[in-house]
């Protein structure tokens, strides 16, 4: 039985727009990134092997657009020499009081510099967490690639 079935219709458009890119989640490099305006998790995989795991962490008594830009400055260092093909960014839902997390995303989309991106639900990768997961940013974007793997390999 794949893990589509039995999705809600909302979360097997995702699935589908996942299986899209399936020979880049597989063959590519992906960027998966927890957006926050503090610490922002992320996870690099090359040909569906992650190479790096971590936090981007800016100065926390930094203002939110100085922040930000430090998370930006780290992250591009970070992969840099990496040609990202595909990113995957939890979504964020938009409201007045998730401005800060809304411009991360923004920042997620500049430092990943690629063509394709796809925005993953929390409720959906929480459906792959495994005894292993605890709450942690560089967990949760390392759960949104083995989300993004498990669909492209049942």
């Amino acid at each position: 039985m794949s893990f589509i079935t039995g999705l809600a219709p909302n979360y097997i458009k995702v699935c589908q727009k996942i299986l899209k890119h399936k020979d880049v989640i597989l063959n590519g490099t992906v960027l998966a990134i927890d957006p926050a305006s503090k610490d922002m998790g992320y996870c690099l995989a090359v040909k569906g092997e992650v190479v790096k795991n971590g936090v981007w962490k800016a100065v926390p008594s930094r203002g939110v657009s100085q922040r930000l830009a430090q998370i930006g400055d780290i992250g591009r260092k970070e992969i840099r020499g990496e040609k990202v093909d595909l990113v995957l960014v939890e979504k964020v839902r938009t409201s007045t009081g998730n401005f800060m997390l809304v411009n991360s995303v923004g920042t997620a989309y500049d430092i990943a510099n690629a063509k394709h991106a796809i925005e993953i639900p929390t409720y959906l990768w929480k459906k792959v967490i495994d005894a292993d997961y605890y709450k942690d940013d560089a967990m949760d974007s390392l759960y949104m690639f083995k989300l993004a793997l498990k669909v492209c390999t049942e």
